[in-house]
C-alpha cells in the first residue's frame, strides 16, 4: 500500500493496491445441489463444542490460492434447509479453523537513552481522559491545557523534557468511494470490488489532522499512547503516517493496560516500538468490508428501491445493508427463528408421583417418563394408581467438585453482563470502557483471560482490601497466601484479562449501574482465588409395584468460590433417604403435554457464538449486533433477539441463493487472512488481493439471481421500522413545517 503521507499530499490520488481487475464471467455455473443433513436436538447449549476447547486456534483448513471459491464452498458447505440451529454450528465448527494469534515481540527501551534531552515530544492518545489522565502523572498539576482547533492540548515539562499531549477520536481515516462514485447511480455496485481505484481514503476529522501536521514541525520525538490493541495500533500508525507527511521522526510506542499513574510513568519511560503488523490487519479489514460492504449493501438496495410494494416506500430514506459479520449474525439468529417458526408440536405424557416421609412430600419421576407413546404410558398409570405404599430400591451419591469460572477476555465479561444484568453488548462495552478510563480496571478490549505465571496479584488485592462490600474477602485470600486457583488458556501478547486494579472513590459521580458492574468483575476476580464448591447429587431409585421411579436432590457440601460469586449456585433440595425405606404415595399423577421449540437466542448466547465461529472481534460484535437493530432485521425484546419479517425475508432469500456469503465460511476465511497479517505470515496487499478475488465470485453469483431478489423484496408486506428510521422522519418534518 502507497504510504498514507503520499495519498494526503495528492489530492487526487486514489489508494493504490497491487492492479487487479477481474473480468465478469456470467458464464460460471451455479454450485451444486447439497445433500441435506438429519435434524438434531435443539437444545442451543449442546452445541457439541467444549467452551473451553483451543480447538478454533487451529490452522484453517481452506484451500489453495488457485481454488475458487465455488468449488471451496462446495467443500465445505451443506443444505441447511432442514436443520437446526445446533446442528449448523457443529457442521460449521467442523470445517472452520482459525490461526492462534501470535505474541509479536516487544523490546523495551529507556526513554533518556533513546530521546535527547530537551527534545520536544508528541504524544497521542486515543481519548481524552487517557490524554488528561498521562499529563498528571508527569506533571501532576503543572501542566497547561489549549484548545486548538476545538481540540484539547496539553503541554508540560517532564525531566529535561517538553511534552505535548494530543487526544484523537478514534480513527482518523476512513475509506469511502471516490467522489465521481457516491451517487448510486453513477456505477455498477460490481465496479466497486473489481477496481481498485474506485476505494479512496479520507479524514474523519480535518481539523485534527491539520493540528497534527502543525504539531509536526515544532516536534523531534512521536510516541504512540493509544490503546493497547490491534485497533490502537491502526490509530497511531494512521497518527504517525499524516505526521511523516510533514517531517520524520523516531515513533516510539507507550504500552500500558490501566490508566493509574504508576503504569502511565512505566509506559512512558519504557516505550517499545510500534507493532506495525497489527495496525496493518485492520487496515486490510477496513479496505475488505468497504469494497464488500458498499458493493452489496448497493446491490440490495437498489433491487429493493425498484421492487415496489411496501419496502420501496421504506428505503426512500433507509438502506438494506449487507455485510461480511453482520449478515452470517443475521443468519444465526434467522436459523433459530425458522426453527421456531416452523416447530410443530407434538403429544407426550409425563408420570410423576407424590411421596411421603415423615411428613415430608417430594417427587420423583418415572424413569422413562417421557412418554411418546400414549398406550404405555396408561398402562404404567394403571399399574400403579392404586398403590398405597413404595419401596426405596437403592440410594445413589454422587459428589461433584465445581470450579471457579476463568479470568475475564472482553466476550466473557459482556456474556456475564447480559446475563446477569440484562445488558445489552454495546451499553456494557461503554461501561467497561469508563471504568478503564476511570482507573478502576485493565484495558477491557482484550482476548487474553489467562495471567503469565509471573503476575503479581498481591498489589490489586492489597488495593481490593479497601472495598466497602467485599474488602474482607480480599483481606482473607491475602491471608492464605493469594494462591490463583483457576486461570484461563489465552494468553495474547502483552495483554492481562480484565482485572480489578482499583476501588472507587467515596464522592465517585459514577452512575450505580457502573458500580454493579465494577462489583460484579471484583466478584469474578476474588473469586479466581477461592476453593472449588463442592455438591453431593442424591438419585432416589423407587419402586411403585414393579414400576421405577427416581427422585433427585443436591446439597451444598462446600460453597467455595459462590461465597464472593453466587451466580450458579444450584437450589438445595435436600433429601434423607436410605435403602429399603417405605414411603407413603400421596398420588401418582399422569399429564399430557406438548413439545415446545427453543427459545430464541439471548444477547449472551448470541455473543458466545459469534466468538466460536470468529464472526467480528472482540471490540466489533456488539456494534454488529447494534446494527442489525437499527437497520430493521432484528428487535430485542428483553433479553431475547427476535429477527423481523424484513430480516427474515432476506435472510431466507440469501441462504438459498447467496449462501457462501450467509453463513460464516468467508468471514473465517478474512479473519483467517487477517490474523496472517498480524503474525507476519502473509502481506496485507496479497491478503486484501485474495479476499478481493473470493469475494468478486460470491457478489456475480447474487448478480445472477437479481429478478429472484426483486420479487422476494416486492412481497415484503410487514415491516417493522426500526426506531433510528423514525426519528429521522419526524426530524424531517419538523424541519418542513
Amino acid at each position: 500500500m502507497e504510504p498514507l503521507c503520499d495519498i494526503m499530499k495528492k489530492k487526487k490520488k486514489i489508494i493504490s493496491l497491487e492492479k487487479f481487475l477481474m473480468q465478469e464471467n456470467e458464464t460460471d455455473n451455479m454450485a451444486k445441489p447439497r445433500s441435506q443433513s438429519k435434524k438434531l436436538d435443539t437444545n442451543l447449549t449442546d452445541t457439541g463444542v467444549d467452551e473451553s476447547s483451543d480447538s478454533m486456534y487451529q490452522p484453517m483448513k481452506f484451500g489453495d490460492r488457485e481454488n475458487t471459491i465455488l468449488s471451496l464452498f462446495d467443500e465445505k458447505q451443506t443444505d441447511t434447509k432442514n436443520i437446526d440451529l445446533n446442528e449448523a454450528i457443529r457442521l460449521f465448527l467442523r470445517n472452520i479453523r482459525l490461526p492462534e494469534i501470535k505474541s509479536p515481540p516487544m523490546p523495551r527501551y529507556v526513554l533518556e537513552k533513546i530521546v535527547r534531552p530537551q527534545s520536544r515530544i508528541l504524544v497521542v492518545t486515543e481519548k481524552q481522559k487517557v490524554a488528561q489522565a498521562l499529563a498528571k502523572a508527569l506533571a501532576g498539576k503543572n501542566y497547561k491545557v489549549i484548545r486548538r482547533n476545538n481540540i484539547p492540548v496539553y503541554s508540560l515539562r517532564y525531566r529535561s523534557f517538553f511534552v505535548t499531549i494530543v487526544p484523537l477520536k478514534g480513527h482518523l481515516l476512513e475509506y469511502d468511494t471516490a467522489k465521481q462514485y457516491r451517487s448510486w447511480s453513477s456505477i455498477d455496485p460490481v465496479e466497486i470490488i473489481k477496481n481498485e481505484r474506485i476505494l479512496t481514503i479520507k479524514p474523519r476529522f480535518p481539523r485534527l489532522v491539520a493540528l497534527l501536521r502543525e504539531l509536526a514541525r515544532k516536534h523531534d520525538v512521536l510516541i504512540i499512547a493509544t490503546d493497547a490493541d490491534e485497533e490502537g495500533e491502526n490509530i497511531g500508525w494512521e497518527a504517525s503516517e499524516i505526521i511523516s507527511q510533514v517531517k520524520k521522526m523516531p515513533v516510539y510506542r507507550m504500552w500500558f493496560l490501566s490508566t493509574q499513574t504508576s503504569e502511565l510513568l512505566k509506559a512512558f519511560n519504557s516505550p517499545t516500538t510500534p507493532i506495525i503488523s497489527w495496525a496493518l490487519a485492520p487496515e486490510a479489514r477496513k479496505i475488505i468490508d468497504a469494497f464488500s460492504g458498499f458493493s452489496s449493501t448497493r446491490e440490495l438496495t437498489l433491487a429493493g428501491r425498484s421492487a415496489g410494494g411496501a419496502l420501496s416506500l421504506l428505503l426512500r430514506n433507509s438502506i438494506l445493508s449487507l455485510g461480511r459479520v453482520q449478515s452470517p449474525t443475521l443468519y444465526l439468529l434467522y436459523l433459530r427463528e425458522r426453527y421456531i417458526r416452523n416447530f410443530k408440536p407434538k403429544p407426550y405424557w409425563s408420570i410423576s408421583a407424590i411421596f411421603v416421609r415423615d411428613g415430608y412430600k417430594f417427587q420423583a419421576t418415572h424413569k422413562d417418563s417421557p412418554f411418546y407413546d400414549e398406550n404405555k404410558a396408561k398402562s404404567v398409570y394403571e399399574k400403579t394408581q392404586e398403590e398405597k405404599t413404595a419401596r426405596i430400591l437403592r440410594v445413589e451419591q454422587n459428589k461433584e467438585k465445581k470450579f471457579p469460572p476463568p479470568p475475564l477476555d472482553t466476550n466473557k465479561a459482556l456474556i456475564m453482563l447480559n446475563k446477569i444484568l440484562s445488558l445489552p453488548s454495546n451499553k456494557a462495552m461503554q461501561i467497561l470502557e469508563d471504568l478503564y478510563l476511570e482507573g478502576l480496571i485493565t484495558y477491557p478490549r482484550t482476548d487474553t483471560d489467562k495471567y503469565p505465571s509471573n503476575y503479581d496479584h498481591t498489589k490489586n488485592l492489597k488495593t481490593l482490601i479497601k472495598h466497602p462490600k467485599l474488602g474482607s474477602i480480599a483481606r482473607k485470600i491475602l491471608s492464605q497466601g493469594a494462591k490463583l486457583r483457576r486461570n484461563g488458556r489465552k494468553l495474547v501478547g502483552d495483554h492481562l484479562p480484565i482485572t480489578p486494579i482499583d476501588v472507587p472513590r467515596p464522592n465517585t459521580k459514577l452512575s450505580q449501574l457502573h458500580l454493579k458492574v465494577y462489583e460484579l468483575i471484583v466478584r469474578r476476580y476474588l473469586a479466581l482465588f477461592m476453593e472449588t464448591a463442592e455438591l453431593n447429587h442424591i438419585k432416589a431409585i423407587i419402586d411403585v409395584n414393579g414400576e421405577i421411579f427416581q427422585a433427585t436432590s443436591t446439597t451444598i457440601l462446600r460453597k467455595g468460590f459462590w461465597q464472593v460469586y453466587p451466580f450458579g449456585r444450584p437450589k438445595e433440595k435436600p433429601l434423607n433417604l436410605r435403602e429399603g425405606d417405605i414411603l407413603d404415595i400421596d398420588r401418582i399423577n399422569i399429564e399430557k403435554k406438548m413439545t415446545k421449540p427453543p427459545s430464541r437466542l439471548t444477547e449472551a448466547e448470541l455473543l458466545k457464538l459469534m466468538e466460536k465461529l470468529g464472526l467480528g472481534t472482540k471490540a466489533t460484535r456488539p456494534e454488529h449486533i447494534q446494527k442489525l437493530i437499527a437497520r430493521g432485521y432484528v428487535v430485542r425484546r428483553g433479553k431475547k433477539l427476535f429477527v423481523t419479517e424484513l430480516g427474515y425475508r432476506i435472510a431466507e432469500f440469501l441462504e438459498k441463493l447467496w449462501p457462501e456469503f450467509l453463513q460464516p465460511y468467508f468471514c473465517a476465511y478474512i479473519l483467517s487472512l487477517l490474523r496472517q497479517i498480524m503474525n507476519q505470515e502473509i502481506d496485507h496487499k496479497e491478503a486484501i488481493k485474495k479476499a478481493r478475488i473470493k469475494f468478486l465470485e460470491l457478489f456475480l453469483r447474487l448478480r445472477r439471481a437479481r429478478k429472484d431478489l426483486k420479487k422476494v423484496l416486492a412481497n415484503i408486506a410487514e415491516i417493522e421500522i426500526p426506531q433510528t428510521i423514525r426519528k429521522k422522519r419526524r426530524s424531517k418534518g419538523r424541519k418542513k413545517r
